[in-house]
């Protein structure tokens, strides 16, 4: 199935360490590309491996996964038409930025899956309609 990822389960998949490792390692296993992600969410995604000097192997790691930096609006618009349309989408859901682009691009991917930790966020793209999956205490869940 194609998705729209939030940050977080990204960063779990990519950190052993990490939390979210086992639910994110789940998720991943059933995902077929393309698998959609704002560039804003990749940023998230380095900043520990920018801090470790690993970014260009985090980097061929989410291109061999199929992940593809995607933005809201139409690969030929100008960087003005990203920004408002990440805007309206903030004002409109009151979610911080980085969470309205990963809403903004599952609105604008509807037939993928959106898959999200956060409960706020995945709450809210079931508030528009997508098909969420996340973490609650009992495992992965599906609406």
């Amino acid at each position: 199935m194609s998705a729209v990822l939030d940050s977080a389960v990204v960063i779990g998949l990519l950190d052993p360490d990490d939390n979210q490792h086992e639910a994110s390692y789940s998720v991943f296993r059933e995902l077929v590309p393309p698998l959609y992600m704002h560039p804003i969410n990749l940023a998230e995604c380095f900043v520990r491996h920018s801090h470790a000097g690993t970014i260009s192997e985090a980097r061929r790691d989410l291109m061999e996964l199929g992940i593809i930096p995607e933005p809201i609006t139409h690969r030929n618009q100008d960087s003005w038409g990203e920004a408002i349309a990440i805007a309206e989408i903030r004002a409109e859901s009151d979610l911080k930025i980085p969470d309205a682009c990963t809403l903004g691009l599952g609105l604008k991917h509807p037939e993928a899956k959106f898959i999200a930790f956060d409960m706020r966020l995945a709450a809210k793209a079931r508030e528009a309609g997508l098909t969420v999956i996340t973490q609650q205490p009992e495992g992965l869940t599906a609406n």
